[in-house]
C-alpha cells in the first residue's frame, strides 16, 4: 500500500530510475478498465478486468471485478473473482478466492484476510 502513496511525496516511488525492479512477463493481456468503471489511486496488474469501483487498492494479475462492486483500501492477490454489488473495505482477498455476488466485507481497524474456506464459514453463520 506505500506504493499508492509517492505522489504525495514520500521517497517510495516507481519513477525512480535509480531504483530497478526486475519481475517475470506473466504474459496475461493487458488490464481493461469498463466503460463505467472508477479507479483511484489504485495499481491495477495485467489480466484484470475492472467493471465496478476501486479506489485505495493493489490488485494483483487475473483478477475481475463486476459491476457495482466496491474495492476500498485493499489487496486483492492473483486470480480473484469478486461478484457483482461486493463491497470490500480494508480486505486482503487471498489467491484464487471467489467472492459471491451480494458480499460485504469490512474492516475498522487491522484489515480483514478472506480466502475460500474463511467464506464458507461466514456463509454458514448468515
Amino acid at each position: 500500500m506505500d506504493l499508492l502513496q509517492c505522489e504525495r511525496g514520500d521517497s517510495l516511488s516507481l519513477h525512480n530510475p535509480d531504483w530497478r525492479i526486475y519481475t517475470n512477463d506473466t504474459n496475461y493481456p493487458p488490464q481493461m478498465i469498463g466503460s463505467e468503471a472508477e479507479v483511484d489511486n489504485s495499481l491495477i496488474n495485467s489480466g484484470s478486468v475492472i467493471y465496478g469501483s476501486v479506489k485505495e487498492s493493489v490488485i494483483s494479475r487475473n483478477v475481475l471485478v463486476q459491476q457495482e462492486s466496491s474495492i476500498n483500501q485493499s489487496v486483492i492477490h492473483p486470480n480473484v473473482t469478486i461478484g457483482k454489488n461486493v463491497c470490500l473495505h480494508r480486505v486482503v482477498v487471498m489467491e484464487d478466492t471467489v467472492i459471491p455476488e451480494g458480499m460485504v466485507i469490512q474492516a475498522q481497524d487491522e484489515p480483514v484476510v478472506i480466502n475460500n474456506e474463511k467464506l464458507s464459514e461466514m456463509q454458514i453463520v448468515k
